[in-house]
């Protein structure tokens, strides 16, 4: 049976606490993923995710003399993305390219002192924003049990611990991932005799 640590991804992205906000957008997006764990020395402290960024950025006050067009209303999991077969990476991406289509001239405005609005992403850090709650599951549990789990939390990834040392990250692309390279395909043998059938080949 497949376990959690045949299909985690071992090299996580992390970031620190102290990190500001911008640094943190800046970190996602460099690595085409949604959320990352925050990490103190060698201790998991929480997970910050695009999610987190978003909530406070639209808690921000409006941009001064910006007249930005609204949103529409259509959630990210129901818009179509063409050869992109990655939902992570397709996360970021989405989020990037709003942020750039929404505020074309965001470059200049977070490097005006002046602008209060866009120096909050530096004044305030990852501590402020992420979720201390950390969900984490062990490397020996099976993938059907940690795909439950995710589904029945709504969450996107999982840490995977061995006590308080973190060893990778299960997400939805790497569980998508083993379904699409048929890693998850029960196989039966059925012993007539001398010979031995692959019933599922």
């Amino acid at each position: 049976m497949l376990q959690v640590r045949d299909v985690m991804t071992r090299e996580v992205i992390a970031v620190s606490p102290e990190h500001t906000l911008r640094e943190a957008m800046e970190v996602l997006s460099r690595h085409h993923v949604s959320g990352a764990p925050v990490v103190t020395g060698h201790s998991v402290v929480g997970v910050v995710s695009g999610t987190d960024l978003m909530e406070f950025a639209a808690a921000l006050p409006p941009l001064a003399g910006a007249e930005l067009e609204p949103l529409d209303d259509d959630p990210i999991e129901e818009m179509e993305f063409e050869g992109d077969d990655d939902a992570e990476a397709q996360e970021a991406s989405w989020f990037a390219a709003r942020w750039r289509e929404e505020a074309p001239d965001v470059n200049e405005r977070i490097t005006d002192a002046g602008e209060s609005t866009w120096t909050a992403l530096d004044e305030h850090t990852v501590s402020e924003v992420m979720t201390r709650s950390v969900v984490s599951i062990r490397p020996n549990v099976s993938l059907a049990a940690a795909a439950d789990l995710m589904r029945r939390k709504r969450l996107h990834r999982v840490l995977v611990m061995d006590g308080d040392t973190m060893l990778g990250i299960l997400s939805t692309t790497d569980i998508v991932a083993a379904v699409a390279d048929g890693r998850l395909t029960r196989t039966r043998w059925v012993f007539s005799g001398d010979v031995v059938r692959d019933m599922d080949g």
